[in-house]
């Protein structure tokens, strides 16, 4: 086994980028260090009831795959799973924060032969994000890897396209860095509702094909991220500026995409210049993203108490 059993393996938060990336814009990748996801074992042998039902498909899964069977100790895998093994995570599931991809990471860094220890080096980076991406495709049907990358390398990613990436070290500095430069602050919205990922990515590349939603993302939702991404990378006081457009858009062109319980919300947000919601992921339910920017008012900690808003550096 490559690492300890212990190890934690952290939730992730695509800040930017969701669905424009489909269509080469960059994006935004964080760890959430909070909620993260580990192996355990049961505390004593009575406890140990029934073997774990999910992690027995996930080893069927990967023990007939042509292109993981011979990467990993799947005998050892299937040994630990027949003395209790499960997956111990503070991850919600269903939410978009990256549940799936915590446990491929940990199941890669602990079960990974070897000899094949050369995925971890900085120059096969890539090879291990589609051995990750393989592997969450139990989950997800289609991966494109880089939640389980994220998770196991604990570092942000600025994703430039689906396929290339750069490695952010201090993510939670640099956001740290952004907030007091401009005055922001930015929240996890929760919705209450679980949704999956599949379904709504299919509904997206279904509303796609309308004619007048083909031209809105390249002419406007994809230059738009562009901007937004290469604005917080650049520490940019136009970041708020383009960050509140993408979001007004985002919203007159994708309003099933948000959460029914948080329509209030974002009808509110539109109204305020200081304020911004955006999807966080998929969409259709899990966690939304909104920015404050300047100080806070009655209202807005009225607002906060309300919809539970969670401060994102506290999590990263």
């Amino acid at each position: 086994m490559m690492t300890s059993l212990q190890k934690n393996f952290p939730a992730k938060l695509l800040l930017f980028g969701e669905y424009a990336l489909l269509h080469g814009s960059e994006g935004l990748v964080l760890p959430l260090n909070y909620m993260s996801g580990s192996w355990d074992f049961p505390a004593s042998i009575e406890a140990h009831k029934e073997v774990d039902t999910g992690l027995l498909q996930f080893y069927q899964f990967g023990f007939n795959n042509i292109h993981l069977k011979d990467l990993f100790d799947w005998n050892q895998f299937l040994t630990d799973i027949s003395k209790g093994l499960f997956f111990s995570s503070t991850i919600p599931q269903g939410e978009g924060l990256g549940s799936s991809g915590s446990l491929c990471a940990a199941f890669c860094a602990t079960y990974l032969k070897q000899e094949f220890e050369t995925l971890f080096q900085t120059q096969r980076r890539m090879d291990l994000r589609n051995i990750l991406s393989i592997l969450e495709g139990h989950f997800h049907a289609r991966s494109s890897g880089i939640d389980p990358y994220v998770s196991f390398l604990g570092k942000g990613l600025h994703l430039k396209g689906m396929h290339l990436f750069e490695e952010i070290e201090h993510p939670r500095d640099f956001v740290i860095s952004l907030s007091l430069k401009i005055k922001l602050n930015i929240y996890l919205v929760p919705s209450f509702k679980k949704r999956s990922t599949k379904e709504w990515v299919d509904r997206f590349r279904e509303k796609y094909q309308e004619a007048k939603m083909t031209y809105w993302v390249h002419e406007k939702f994809v230059p738009n991220v562009q901007k937004v991404v290469n604005d917080f990378l650049n520490q940019d006081s136009q970041f708020f500026i383009h960050l509140k457009e993408m979001a007004i858009d985002q919203f007159c062109f994708m309003p099933e995409f948000f959460a029914e319980s948080i329509t209030d919300l974002v009808n509110w947000s539109l109204k305020q210049e200081s304020v911004a919601i955006k999807l966080c992921g998929a969409g259709g339910g899990g966690y939304y993203l909104l920015f404050y920017k300047g100080e806070s008012t009655l209202e807005f900690e009225e607002i906060k108490k309300r919809y539970q808003l969670i401060n994102v550096i506290e999590m990263l």
